[in-house]
């Protein structure tokens, strides 16, 4: 199991271990084989400093 990143910032927080096994993550949910839980401490959080509709939209419905 991957450790949390507290933040994301920049691509350069991640080397190539964790990418991979992010795409390899990725991939066994496409296929429907896992999905990560998530605990029911999580929060989803969405800023758009722009108005937009239809990014907003799409954005919220995916973390639905």
């Amino acid at each position: 199991m991957m450790q949390p990143l507290p933040h994301v910032l920049s691509v350069s927080q991640f080397d190539h271990a964790r990418i991979t096994r992010l795409f390899d993550m990725t991939r066994r949910i496409e296929q429907g084989l896992s999905y990560p839980r998530l605990s029911s401490s999580t929060v989803s959080c969405n800023l758009f400093y722009e108005p937009s509709t239809r990014t907003s939209s799409s954005f919220y419905s995916a973390m639905v």
